[in-house]
């Protein structure tokens, strides 16, 4: 890392730095393009998709959910398209940047969680600052942050109220989507039950079905 006081320490080589707004969305702009013209199933999720829906908050980077076949031709791409990248982790994520725009390239989430044909499925296109940038579904978000939630990243958990709050969600899809791994969003519906916000009970009830021990 270098001593350029802007720049964002994460875990990769790669020259990143904190960009100012006008930078962020002409390389956002890029990298849909990019991405578009790959025909590579892919959407954003992280800081950028939490905004979109209802959420604005500061990130620094983009996040970029694709198949895990799909890894390898993306950071591909991304190189041909001018981005340096970075096989940072195997097991789960890349890296590119582009004038010091930090692009995760991510393939698992952390629960395991993989860009499916299902998630395709319901992948939206939404207007950001007049570009149209593919999303997960509010319900698969609300999943991966979940996932993700640690004692050291508290957002994720107050990402997913302020989710929960701003959309409407198909509790069908979102039981279907958590039946795997349902305790952590079971607690979650709860406790955001508890905190005056509405939830499905019928689908708290599925969920507890689901997690409880034969």
């Amino acid at each position: 890392m270098s001593d350029n006081p802007l720049e964002v320490l994460v875990d990769t080589r790669l020259p990143v730095r904190e960009v100012d707004e006008t930078t962020y969305l002409e390389v956002l702009a890029d990298c849909v393009r990019v991405m578009r013209e790959s025909g590579i199933p892919h959407a954003f999720i992280g800081g950028l998709a939490s905004t979109i829906y209802g959420r604005e908050r500061h990130t620094h980077d983009l996040d970029l959910f694709v198949r895990p076949d799909d890894a390898e031709r993306a950071l591909e791409v991304l190189a041909a398209a001018g981005y340096q990248t970075e096989r940072s982790n195997p097991d789960w994520i890349f890296k590119a940047t582009k004038r010091g725009l930090l692009v995760d390239v991510i393939y698992m989430g952390t629960g395991g969680e993989v860009f499916d044909e299902e998630m395709e499925k319901h992948v939206r296109v939404v207007d950001f600052q007049g570009h149209r940038v593919p999303i997960v579904a509010p319900e698969d978000l609300l999943i991966l942050k979940l996932a993700a939630f640690r004692e050291d990243t508290a957002r994720q958990w107050y990402d997913c109220l302020a989710l929960l709050r701003a959309q409407e969600f198909d509790w069908d899809y979102l039981c279907r989507r958590a039946a795997r791994r349902p305790h952590r969003v079971l607690a979650f519906l709860l406790f955001a039950a508890g905190e005056g916000i509405a939830v499905s009970w019928p689908a708290t009830e599925q969920l507890l079905k689901v997690a409880r021990p034969e």
